[in-house]
């Protein structure tokens, strides 16, 4: 962490902004987070492009709170300045942000034009092989009906030789 420059603040700026990093610092960890404390609420605005918006709304629920609810509780303020935080490093990163959102879109688009790409050798395959399919049907059915005609044939003859022969 930066140390604070040394300014001659008239309203006790650097005293509350050491007080707001204490804040932080002991209530980070009690953040809504999955079981393994990796994926906190804010990553899923971040993820739907809601960060500023809802940083900013939460940040004014604090503010408006702020002598109604507890009195004077200063966690209000806090818990403002923390979404007011998340609003502005948010909007400082929106432009490599959406530099990654065009790349990811750009991959996702070149996979999806690679399928498309695929689909007709791949609707050729599956015709070539239905009509592998279908011409061995016929040759099978062929050769039975062939299998057939030779063995009708084959009786007819020993038939005829039969009668020629006589009883």
């Amino acid at each position: 962490m930066r140390k604070m420059p040394n300014l001659h603040w008239k309203y006790n700026e650097e005293n509350v902004i050491h007080n707001f990093m204490s804040y932080l610092n002991e209530t980070y960890s009690e953040h809504y987070t999955n079981d393994e404390n990796d994926l906190q609420v804010f990553d899923v605005w971040k993820a739907r492009g809601t960060m500023t918006d809802t940083a900013i709304d939460t940040a004014v629920k604090y503010l408006v709170r702020y002598g109604r609810k507890n009195g004077h509780d200063l966690q209000d303020l806090y818990k403002a300045m923390h979404y007011i935080v998340l609003a502005i490093g948010n909007d400082e990163n929106w432009e490599e942000d959406m530099d990654n959102r065009v790349t990811a879109w750009n991959e996702s688009v070149k996979k999806s034009e690679n399928r498309i790409t695929n689909i007709p050798s791949l609707a050729t395959k599956v015709a070539n092989d239905a009509l592998d399919v279908y011409n061995k049907a016929v040759h099978r059915a062929e050769e039975s009906d062939s299998n057939k005609l030779e063995k009708y044939e084959e009786l007819r003859d020993n038939k005829l030789k039969f009668e020629m022969k006589g009883p």
